[in-house]
């Protein structure tokens, strides 16, 4: 069975240019969706932050503020809230076994723009790692809906693969 690992970011805030902290998190939709439609084809999918810290939801992706329907967002709150100590307790990125997965899924939000941009770990996604870093070989496909491209992995910069996957 193929294995996707999903990588979250953990940050409830992001500083503005004027200095100001603003609230943010992963975008509800993008996890959930993401994950559903990869568990229904059949994919096992971990879940893993930096340092294996809990996730927070944008709030705004779960009302009318983020343009989602009533209906919709009690159905990703639902979905969401079965992942229970999936999103709990994720694997800490830097402890993830890089051979273990053939893709990685980077929801997005704000929240990557923050920390996964910057992610040491996450940058090891490539098949040409420098001296002393490791490789994820195996993840031939790095899908990054929505806000998530900023965290463009090497791989995406070395060799030209990697780009951004629809999962609809």
């Amino acid at each position: 069975m193929p294995e996707v690992l999903m990588i979250i970011s953990p940050a409830d805030s992001m500083k503005l240019a004027d200095g100001s902290s603003h609230p943010t998190g992963h975008w509800a939709e993008e996890v959930a969706a993401s994950h559903r439609i990869l568990r229904e084809a059949g994919v096992d999918v971990d879940i893993a932050t930096p340092g294996g810290v809990s996730p927070t939801v944008d709030s705004l992706s779960l009302d009318e503020r983020g343009g989602l329907a009533p209906a919709d967002a009690e159905e990703f709150r639902t979905y969401l809230g079965g992942l229970g100590g999936d999103l709990a307790h994720p694997l800490p990125l830097a402890e993830v076994p890089s051979d273990d997965y053939d893709a990685l899924c980077i929801p997005g939000g704000h929240a990557p723009m923050v920390d996964l941009a910057v992610d040491k770990e996450l940058g090891a996604c490539s098949t040409l790692p420098r001296p002393g870093e490791r490789s994820w070989r195996r993840c031939a496909t790095v899908a990054r809906p929505c806000s998530a491209p900023p965290t463009r992995t090497r791989r995406d910069r070395t060799v030209g693969r990697g780009g951004p996957v629809s999962l609809r």
